[in-house]
């Protein structure tokens, strides 16, 4: 080499090997003089200058051979140097993990690293870069063979490391040698070296550089623990060790963490023989509590886990299938000193225990349930004032009789003897609360057994359920009114003949009907007839209008348990109803001189009742049900506006079979239009007139043509006199005009034009329910799509209209406070935002004070609209951010509007409004102090969700005083909280704050989160 070469850079060698006039070989050769020169500057400058060619050298220019001509050398050269040789290491380090080194040489070169080189005094970057070796060797050589000499001379050289960045790779070596490799007496000291680092007591300082968190450190140890079978009797004997001395919760968790991955990773072969012993390990663990909150404890986690490994469906050896029966028979051994010992305190809890193992496999559960219904007997008559905790536990195991099939002669005495027991010692019992566990315990026995159960017992359980329900004693049988459907499907003649009609002797009849007709309804088709039958000889008994009042919730319990798979039974029971109402509601409506003849409160729940019918039954009986309703109205068309029958009852189902459109009786509506009063005597329209309801059935359903022009003229020409003096009717025609503009018709843009005028002079109560209509109507229509169906500039005029409106009622509620009004507006003007929210100006100030009383309503979609409403207006450029007294303002009533609010989700949108510009722009808009610290908020600001960016954190820490509670900072990207999905963005860093305790954590994300 000559002397001019040795002042050249790196760049220059590279350039000189990418142009073939050097190899890399010959690069290497010619500086072998200087890395072993005795000058160390010269030495130190030679192995900087390799390792820099050979990292930044394209891979392309590297052959396998030259690879690995140049892992030898450098392994060779380091062995001999101790200062200045960290970069031979690094080029080491590249060789091996980027070319295909042999495995025979690779495993020289890591041997001599061992053999030759004290690791363990090496620096942090070194050992972390030879442990790297190691495990990129043990990664790609074949699983089986002999690694104990590597293992042996590991395990000499790692010995005292404790930096989190080696031990990280340490432990995943470990992992790898314990999986897959034969290490022969090496398994001890393997074992040994690893569980010395457990517990893992490592805290991550603040100011963490390699982001290694005690977390990263402790999963990584957990899965070297558990890499392999033969580890399970060392590492179950430690946790059982640890266990036993006296360490803390931290150390206890650590120790739950393992045994959960134990479970995981073990084979059910390899648990199995400690399994027993690691019940005994747990009992005492999850006892220890002693309360109700067992189920959530870490420990009953892992019992959980183990029982399900050792209940697993029976394989077919024997010595598996025995394998669950040797367990049952150590829980059972083990916990009857617990078990139905209410004293001791852990009763509770070594319930649950046995539930968790009896979920398992059928076989297991009547095993654990004979024993537990021994133990229960036997415990009852000794403990009298206990008795009512007995016979709990006894109804929790008979409550999951239903999921398990019989299979054995014993498991149905063990079920007969339960039924016995239940009959003599609760049901006949003179306490009430024995009388309540009795009966739910039967009936849960008879949905799972119900040949146990005689006629008899039929009578007894279903008097005693009823007179529970009549002394309001009901706790545990509340559930238990299925009870009549069961015994309706299984013994009908008998409970028909016997058991009804006691009841209805014994009780009274709105009880009966109430809770067990119903189910008896559902129970068979049998029973729904008579049920039928026994509601139309209640309507036709009937002799004033408080017992047709009564009869009416009968009849809208039985049409919620119809069984319409039966269309014979619903078209008898419709009939019946369509009987009732001809008889008791055909009559004139007014008198001679126009005014209302009778109370019409009755007829008009009779009418919503019919249009409940209607919109229940399936399209082909809602249909037949139209048709049998228009035939009757048919029948009437002289008197259909005189009728208080045709306009109570009958028009609100047109209104809904309109909405559905599914109406197709135009001739019978036109019909009506040329007899229709305010056609031909205009002033006879009174209050009670439907005039409205057929405009809207036309407007949906006459084709276009002269005929419905005609009509429609006629209307807008007289709209003005006819509703001017009807409000009902008025109320109604915005409805008609966003039915016509719809349909594109002239004629709806002069009717809206007019009905917004007439608002402005009406009552602020009634101009709002008019305008819902609008937006809402019919409200109960499931298809009902019109208004979203408009043409858009048909949305921005409606609209339009209707923010001049709302403007002028928010002024008259300021200036007279009216909390009802007002929050029917802030309802109307939500639903307005929702379709239309451009056509509000969100420089519009007036709107803000709604809109928080929006965020108290009681209606979700109320209070989701107002935050979608703030989010807009805080984060628009506008005069808002000139005024920060209103800015603080809207920002602490959003606070305070959180501070009741259990709603988590809905909190975690409102604070997502408080975005980053207002963090940005002064903390002290958002020193709400009071808001957030009052005892009524904590729980619900455990989890909200504050919108903001990582570097609002100081601000943040400055503004709001420190308490137990999370924030969660995501992006300012975020346009819009989606609730009700589960994607998260990913985690970047968790730090905590030591002195409180409060743990943030950033969220990053590059577009929406969907929370």
């Amino acid at each position: 080499m000559a002397s001019g070469d040795a002042v050249l850079s790196a760049d220059d060698y590279i350039s000189l090997i990418t142009s073939n006039r050097m190899n890399l070989l010959e690069f290497v050769k010619n500086h072998k003089c200087f890395m072993t020169h005795e000058d160390a500057s010269i030495r130190s400058n030679a192995f900087e200058l390799l390792a820099s060619v050979i990292t930044r050298l394209p891979s392309v220019y590297f052959s396998d051979l030259e690879a690995e001509e140049i892992g030898k050398y450098c392994s060779s050269v380091f062995l001999l140097q101790h200062n200045g040789s960290k970069p031979l290491l690094a080029a080491l380090h590249y060789v091996v993990t980027h070319f295909s080194i042999s495995l025979e040489t690779l495993r020289n070169i890591i041997v001599s690293l061992l053999k030759k080189r004290i690791v363990i005094s090496s620096l942090q970057l070194e050992r972390s870069r030879i442990y790297a070796i190691i495990l990129e060797y043990l990664n790609r050589s074949q699983a089986g063979s002999d690694e104990s000499e590597i293992a042996s001379d590991l395990l000499k050289s790692a010995d005292g490391e404790v930096d989190p960045r080696c031990l990280i790779i340490l432990f995943q070596i470990c992992e790898v040698l314990a999986e897959k490799f034969e290490l022969g007496p090496m398994n001890a000291e393997l074992h040994e070296f690893v569980v010395s680092y457990f517990p893992v007591t490592f805290n991550a300082s603040s100011h963490n550089p390699c982001g290694i968190t005690c977390e990263n450190l402790e999963t990584s140890l957990n899965r070297c623990l558990t890499a392999s079978d033969w580890l399970a009797e060392y590492t179950f004997g430690d946790v059982g060790k640890l266990l036993a001395s006296s360490y803390g919760s931290k150390e206890k968790s650590s120790c739950a963490k393992l045994l959960s991955a134990a479970l995981d990773r073990f084979s059910r072969k390899a648990i199995l023989p400690h399994a027993g012993k690691l019940c005994r390990l747990l009992t005492p663990l999850i006892l220890e509590p002693a309360s109700a909150e067992v189920q959530n404890s870490e420990w009953f986690s892992v019992y959980n886990r183990l029982v399900k490994i050792v209940f697993r469906h029976e394989c077919k050896l024997r010595t598996e299938n025995e394998a669950w029966r040797v367990f049952a028979q150590f829980i059972t051994d083990d916990l009857q000193t617990f078990y139905c010992h209410p004293e001791i305190g852990a009763h509770h809890g070594t319930h649950q225990m046995l539930l968790s193992a009896a979920d398992q496999t059928a076989a297991g559960f009547w095993f654990l349930f004979t024993w537990a219904t021994n133990k229960i007997f036997e415990n009852f008559q000794m403990m009298e004032s206990s008795r009512e905790d007995y016979a709990t536990l006894l109804l929790d195991w008979c409550r999951k009789l239903k999921g398990w099939g019989r299979t054995a002669i014993e498991d149905v005495e063990v079920v007969r003897m339960v039924k016995m027991f239940a009959m003599e010692n609760l049901l006949a019992s003179n306490e009430p609360a024995l009388n309540d566990v009795g009966v739910a315990i039967l009936v849960a026995l008879a949905f799972s057994c119900f040949e146990l159960i005689g006629e008899s017992d039929v009578t007894t359980i279903s008097m005693k359920l009823m007179h529970l329900l009549s002394s309001e004693n009901l706790r545990h049988s509340s559930n238990c009114f299925d009870w009549y459907g069961l015994v309706a499907t299984r013994c009908w003649p008998y409970f028909e003949k016997a058991v009804y009609p006691l009841l209805s002797e014994k009780f009274d009849t709105d009880l009966v009907e109430l809770h067990a007709v119903p189910p008896m309804m559902a129970g068979c088709e049998e029973a729904m007839h008579f049920v039928l039958q026994l509601l139309t000889l209640r309507l036709q008994s009937a002799t004033s209008e408080m017992e047709c009042v009564i009869v009416l919730p009968a009849l809208w319990r039985a049409l919620k348990a119809m069984n319409f798979n039966c269309e014979s039974g619903f078209r008898r029971f419709c009939r019946m109803i369509l009987s009732f109402a001809v008889l008791n509601f055909d009559r004139p409506l007014l008198n001679g001189n126009g005014e209302l003849k009778a109370s019409t409160s009755l007829p008009d729940a009779y009418g919503k009742f019919l249009q409940d019918v209607f919109m229940a039954a399936p399209t082909n009986l809602s249909q037949w049900f139209l048709n049998e309703v228009i035939a009757l109205a048919a029948d009437r068309e002289d008197t259909f506006f005189q009728s208080s029958l045709c306009l109570l009852l009958f028009v609100p189902v047109l209104c809904a079979a309109t909405a559905a459109d599914i109406v197709e009786h135009e001739k019978f509506l036109l019909t009506l239009w040329k007899m229709e009063p305010c056609r031909t005597q205009p002033t006879e329209c009174k209050e009670w007139c439907r005039c409205s309801t057929l405009f809207s059935c036309l407007a949906h359903n006459v084709d276009n043509g002269p005929l419905l022009d005609q009509i429609l003229d006629h209307w807008a020409n007289r709209s003005e006199e006819l509703f001017g003096q009807c409000q009902k009717c008025y109320a109604n025609m915005g409805y008609l005009a966003r039915a016509l503009l719809l349909r594109n018709h002239p004629v709806g843009v002069s009717l809206l034009q007019n009905f917004f005028n007439h608002l402005r002079l009406m009552d602020g109560n009634a101009a709002i329910e008019a305008l819902r209509l609008v937006y809402t109507l019919p409200s109960a229509a499931e298809k009902n799509e019109c208004y979203r169906r408009l043409a858009p500039f048909h949305k921005e005029r409606i609209a339009g209209y209707s923010v001049l409106l709302l403007r002028r009622l928010f002024q008259e509620t300021k200036a007279h406070p009216n909390e009802e009004l007002l929050r029917r507006a802030c309802e109307v003007f939500a639903l307005l935002w929702s379709y239309a929210p451009t056509t509000v100006p969100l420089t519009d100030f007036q709107f803000v004070l709604p809109m928080l009383t929006a965020l108290r309503s009681c209606r979700q979609s109320v209070q989701n609209v107002a935050v979608q409403f703030f989010d807009s207006l805080l984060t628009t450029e506008g005069p808002l951010w000139d005024d920060e007294a209103r800015l603080a303002e809207i920002c602490e009533a959003l606070l305070s509007c959180c501070s009741g609010n259990p709603n988590v989700l809905f909190c975690s949108c409102v604070f997502a409004c408080l975005q980053l510009q207002i963090v940005e722009r002064d903390a002290s808009i958002l020193g709400s102090q009071k808001a957030l610290c009052s005892p009524s908020s904590r729980r619900s600001r455990q989890r909200m969700v504050y919108a903001g960016q990582a570097n609002a954190l100081r601000i943040l820490q400055a503004s709001f005083p420190k308490s137990s509670c999370y924030w969660i900072l995501h992006s300012r990207c975020i346009s819009q909280l989606q609730l009700g999905q589960r994607s998260l963005p990913s985690i970047v860093h968790v730090c905590a704050d030591k002195s409180e305790k409060l743990p943030i954590v950033f969220l990053k994300s590059e577009g929406n989160v969907n929370l």
